[in-house]
């Protein structure tokens, strides 16, 4: 490719962007086999009944919660059930969540036929909330210091007009499942990356006022975090129980291989057509398969390594993101900026997996604190407890470890080279350092002489060639700094 095609080359950013559900087919990204815990999701929410029904989804940070009820929503919507989908994180800005639900309620109504149902629904919560009585549902420290009349009155009309939005509700609920057979399907998304008083506001206002029969809310939570919210709000009180309360039943989103959605991401954004010869290597090796050869295909070294260091779905997708930041910026390689070496993905996405897992070591090894052997004992020691009991067999933790300690000692610092050739020296010669081992990794010097020349070679190869030139640590460490992962 010449020079001036290459100038030409843009990266398209909209790539990146979180892809739009598919309207007829929702379900036909969905690598990680969601559709069956969504089909499971959908005959519990159409056999609802007529009872309030409220269904909490968890799933840890970057688990895909999103991304399956999205996909419901659309699913439920094709299947003839009226849904509305509130991302609550989007409103958590509003003082009041009532009023923000209020908004999403009118949004997905109107310009249909149930717009006037939305329109007195409409009208019924802005008066309650013109005067500012929303949140007294209970009696508040206020009201305790008026009359006691005052304060009765006050609590009257509330319940008076809880009461009121309560029985719009079931109408809106009687008319839906009237036309569709089945419950209204309200979908509240995000929850809990929402601020603590939000997130605890909006879960009570749907207990205490939506909780009502023909409507059924299935509400994407991370526990853990609700109760960090709600101990934020009440103090020390039991967040685990006071949480229980609001759901009728809490459905935990199952786990999905990170190996799984590795390969996923590899398709997606096409990381193979950006690694040179790649071709050629799966002609020779085969993507899948190893013929015996030391050599391991990228595709499975990305997949084993998200695997081992349990990364979970969001931090595998932010690392592929920055793999084709570095691969597309200028600073690396303005000769060939949009194709990277083998060696040279490797390196760039082991230092991204590192930065994500262990950013205080990342730290300490860009800026020279701490030297290869360091992290190349822990990420060994990651892989080693975490391959015992996942799919691939010992020999691709051979490889991958083979594969981690290659870069890791082309990455090395400067002020480290020197030291790292003695030990290498002594490895070699069968003889040990003065005072032990410090720039070499258990694993180098157990297995002896081999092995040590194979990395003095490397090491030699370092400043020779491109690939690895010491300040190729330095470029990518810059670029990465420019990436909050």
């Amino acid at each position: 490719m010449t020079d001036k095609k290459q100038e030409g080359q843009k990266f398209d950013y909209a790539f990146l962007a979180e892809q739009e559900v598919h309207e007829k087919t929702p379900w036909i990204d969905d690598r990680l086999g969601r559709q069956r815990f969504a089909n499971g999701l959908a005959n519990l929410a159409k056999g609802a009944g007529g009872s309030p029904f409220v269904v909490g989804v968890h799933g840890e940070w970057g688990s895909g919660k999103t991304f399956m009820l999205r996909r419901w929503q659309r699913q439920m919507e094709n299947d003839g059930c009226k849904t509305i989908y509130f991302n609550a994180w989007e409103d958590d800005f509003h003082a009041n969540p009532l009023v923000a639900i209020t908004g999403q309620i009118w949004e997905s109504l109107k310009g249909g036929s149930l717009q006037e149902i939305g329109k007195s629904l409409k009208q019924g919560f802005m008066k309650a909330a013109g005067k500012k009585t929303l949140a007294a549902v209970w009696l508040t420290e206020q009201d305790l210091s008026s009359t006691a009349e005052q304060t009765v009155n006050s609590y009257m009309e509330t319940r008076k007009m809880v009461n009121d939005l309560r029985e719009r509700l079931k109408e809106l609920g009687n008319v839906v499942k009237g036309k569709t057979g089945v419950p209204l399907i309200f979908v509240i998304d995000e929850l809990d990356r929402c601020c603590p008083v939000f997130a605890i506001e909006l879960l009570e206002r749907v207990k205490h006022i939506f909780s009502v029969p023909g409507i059924v809310f299935v509400l994407g939570i991370n526990k853990t975090q609700l109760e960090k919210s709600i101990k934020s709000v009440y103090g020390e009180i039991d967040a685990e129980n006071y949480l229980r309360r609001f759901f009728d039943m809490v459905l935990v989103l199952p786990p999905s291989a990170p190996s799984r959605y590795s390969n996923y991401l590899m398709d997606k954004y096409k990381i193979i057509n950006h690694i040179a010869d790649s071709g050629v290597h799966r002609a020779k090796y085969g993507s899948r398969s190893y013929s015996g050869s030391w050599q391991m295909a990228i595709e499975d070294i990305y997949a084993v390594m998200a695997d081992c260091m349990e990364l979970s779905l969001r931090e595998i997708e932010h690392a592929f993101r920055m793999l084709l930041f570095v691969i597309y910026s200028k600073e690396i390689k303005p000769e060939n900026r949009h194709v990277m070496q083998p060696d040279e993905g490797k390196a760039v996405l082991f230092l991204i997996f590192l930065k994500i897992k262990n950013s205080e070591l990342y730290r300490d090894f860009i800026h020279g604190g701490t030297t290869s052997k360091d992290v190349i004992d822990y990420m060994l020691n990651v892989i080693r407890v975490r391959g015992n009991v996942k799919w691939y067999d010992r020999r691709h933790i051979l490889l991958l470890e083979t594969q981690i300690e290659n870069v890791f000692y082309c990455l090395i610092k400067s002020k480290h080279v020197d030291a790292t050739r003695n030990e290498l020296k002594c490895c070699i010669d069968g003889s040990k350092p003065a005072g032990g081992y410090k720039y070499l990794s258990e694993r180098i010097w157990q297995k002896g002489k081999e092995r040590g020349k194979e990395l003095m070679k490397i090491m030699d190869a370092m400043t020779e060639d491109t690939t690895y030139r010491i300040s190729y640590l330095d470029n990518i460490a810059e670029l990465l700094e420019w990436g909050d992962i």
